[in-house]
């Protein structure tokens, strides 16, 4: 079809009928169709699989952009158009420079939530709630701000779950 579709072009291009333009529109639209009914075909398989993962994955790879900002045109130049990173980020910074000022340094007044009789004296850390915070974490999330990797607390957890509630409290 494809193959076709780039015959007729080529065709269309040299001798510039109506008869070769209708024949390649015809023929465009039959492979724009085609290749609408292929992802849709492929979509509706992806569903009826009931794949979470590889539904998320089919997302991603759509959602994804190949370069992070676009081309910029130059304010008050039109049509100045600019594609190098650095100078397209020169351009937003100097833009974001000039609308967002610095503050005045005055903090905006909040309302107490809560009553000023209200305070935490303590804070109960058994060892059971330390185990259990251990399992509900995630063996491959990212370490806490101590450094420590989730899986080494999990390999750990019954010799180390007493000396940290004891720590704690």
């Amino acid at each position: 079809m494809l193959c076709i579709r780039s015959l007729l072009w080529r065709k269309c291009r040299r001798d510039k009928t109506v008869d070769n333009r209708v024949a390649y529109a015809k023929q465009a639209e039959n492979c724009k169709s085609l290749i609408f009914e292929y992802e849709r075909s492929k979509e509706l398989e992806l569903i009826k699989r009931s794949n979470l993962g590889a539904f998320y994955r089919f997302v991603n790879k759509r959602l994804t952009a190949k370069s992070g900002v676009g081309p910029l045109r130059h304010a008050g130049s039109g049509d100045v158009i600019e594609t190098d990173d650095s100078k397209k980020a020169s351009m937003l910074n100097k833009y974001f420079g000039s609308v967002f000022v610095p503050g005045d340094g005055l903090l905006p007044e909040f309302s107490s939530r809560v009553s000023q009789d209200t305070f935490i004296n303590s804070i109960e850390v058994t060892t059971g709630r330390v185990l259990c915070f251990i399992n509900k974490s995630k063996t491959g999330s990212a370490p806490g701000p101590d450094g420590i990797p989730v899986f080494f607390l999990k390999q750990f957890k019954f010799s180390r779950s007493d000396t940290v509630s004891v720590e704690i409290s």
